[in-house]
């Protein structure tokens, strides 16, 4: 099985990431030959998560707290470790003619891997996970960052209007410029969320003090958010059961 595919049945990337990108870690992956550069001296030893992109998107795994390291030995095996994960994934792997191929024990696809500019990317469409040769940075990180106070004197009313992401916040309250492709529009009687990877999904709710509750209904990924207005004009989604916050500014 895949790398990514096998991670993503796995729960590992899923668990932790925000549910606004999960549709786009839940795909299979489907081994197509990648163009490759340098030697198999190059590619030897610990390489790291350090972004998931898709256009319009890119993930610091920092903000997410996720950790996936991926493991070239000079045997001709590899291993990946994830966060809070008790066990990897093993395998070996192979180098020719400037193409990395990996293929994880018990399985006989081969995951043909760029190595491009000293980077290793995993490819699912428009979808690829980089490693690099360190950890990813949190330099992004706005740990000392006072947050706007929530407004109390609010209505449904104040909550209408086109809203696009610019933020995640994480679980210790510290925020994370992101570039998504995500926008939420708030009309008088329903939410709609709109995102190039999730697709169109439409909430109902009420207002419950000075906050606007909403769920989905769905059957098979059911979410449910409090929208908050603040003092400085942004709105923040908290997405209930996900210890993850997402940020928005008023769009045109």
């Amino acid at each position: 099985m895949p790398l990514d595919s096998k991670m993503m049945e796995d729960g590992i990337v899923k668990r932790r990431i925000a549910p606004i990108i999960i549709s786009i870690l839940i795909l299979s992956v489907f081994c197509a030959p990648a163009l490759a550069s340098g030697d198999s001296g190059d590619v030897l030893g610990l390489w790291y998560l350090i972004r998931m992109e898709e256009p319009g998107v890119s993930v610091n795994p920092v903000s997410l707290e996720l950790e996936v390291t991926l493991e070239l030995f000079d045997t001709g095996r590899y291993e990946i470790w994830a966060t809070g994960e008790e066990e990897g994934q093993a395998g070996a792997w192979t180098y020719a003619d400037g193409l990395l191929a990996i293929k994880e024990d018990g399985y006989e696809n081969e995951q043909y891997v760029h190595h491009v500019n000293g980077e290793l990317m995993i490819v699912q469409g428009s979808f690829s996970m980089v490693f690099g040769r360190e950890p990813a940075g949190a330099e992004s990180e706005e740990a000392s960052e006072v947050l706007s106070p929530a407004r109390t004197d609010v209505t449904r009313e104040d909550f209408i209007g086109l809203w696009v992401a610019f933020a995640i916040e994480n679980e210790a309250g510290a925020r994370f410029p992101m570039d998504l492709s995500e926008k939420i529009r708030v009309d008088a009687d329903e939410m709609k969320m709109v995102s190039t990877m999730f697709g169109e999904w439409f909430f109902t709710g009420e207002m419950e003090g000075h906050q606007l509750v909403m769920s989905n209904g769905s059957t098979v990924i059911a979410l449910a958010v409090r929208l908050t207005l603040h003092e400085d004009g942004t709105l923040s989604m908290l997405v209930e059961g996900k210890d993850r916050t997402l940020w928005y500014e008023l769009g045109e």
